[in-house]
């Protein structure tokens, strides 16, 4: 039993931390985004989605960090497919 509690102790802290480093990156991908510096947004986006995603389906922040990402795009590209675009260089 104690191993079971340590185990998700250590799976809840590893957790926190990923997503608290997600949240960062989600961070300044806004600010980057704010100035208009569209490509260094959608790197840190991608770094933040990547990690996101990897916490799980269904994560809360999934959906935002999504939204941000396809807000840059279309402010890069005025037309294009973005769901191939996602497919292809969000990995």
């Amino acid at each position: 039993m104690i191993y079971q509690q340590k185990k998700k102790l250590e799976y809840f802290k590893n957790y926190f931390r990923r997503h608290d480093i997600a949240s960062n990156y989600n961070n300044l991908a806004f600010v980057y985004a704010s100035q208009g510096e569209y490509k260094k947004a959608l790197s840190y986006y991608q770094k933040s989605y990547n990690i996101i995603t990897g916490l799980g389906q269904g994560h809360l922040k999934t959906q935002t960090v999504y939204e941000n990402i396809k807000w840059v795009y279309f402010k890069r590209h005025s037309e294009g497919d973005f769901e191939k675009w996602l497919e292809e260089n969000i990995k």
